[in-house]
């Protein structure tokens, strides 16, 4: 369940806050089954979930998050994947890789709408170094594509991730 915090600026970007409940999967065995029988999964995404290639956390913890677009995080009509992480570094979190199907079961989304999770990378040693990052798309895909350090995104890609603790 996502609950609409708050709002409010941060380094000037306007942050409308909601929280994500980290931990409740405590294995992939749960998670998966919830996940490949409810939502849309592209092969990469099964293989990260199913190769336990990210750590789940086992401690519930609940976060707040909130997204902006490469242009509101960088200023630029493109960015790299590096400017935009550390974009994100400036005024909030990266989030832990299990954010990416956390964000999937509890965030309903947008029929149009498309999040890329400002996550801490998974690299996978047998595939070349790459890094991937989940995408939740609309209500019910939940993909993973490599993005490589020097991958341009475009200005109006959204990006979520975590709120500055305070």
């Amino acid at each position: 369940m996502v609950i609409l915090a708050k709002s409010h600026t941060q380094e000037g970007i306007p942050v409308s806050a909601n929280l994500l409940q980290l931990g409740f999967y405590k294995d992939f065995e749960s998670m998966e089954q919830r996940l490949f029988l409810n939502f849309r999964v592209n092969d990469c995404a099964r293989r990260l979930v199913v190769g336990r290639a990210f750590p789940l956390s086992q401690v519930d913890e609940h976060v707040e998050f909130t997204t902006s677009t490469v242009r509101e995080l960088t200023g630029k009509d493109r960015a790299t994947t590096t400017e935009v992480l550390d974009a994100v570094r400036r005024v909030g979190e990266l989030l832990p890789a299990e954010a990416g199907p956390a964000i999937r079961f509890q965030y309903a989304g947008h029929p149009d709408e498309k999040l890329v999770v400002a996550m801490e990378p998974i690299t996978i040693p047998e595939t070349d170094a790459r890094v991937y990052v989940f995408y939740v798309i609309g209500e019910g895909d939940l993909h993973a594509y490599g993005a490589y350090p020097e991958c341009p995104w475009d200005g109006d890609e959204k990006f979520v991730y975590r709120v500055a603790r305070k």
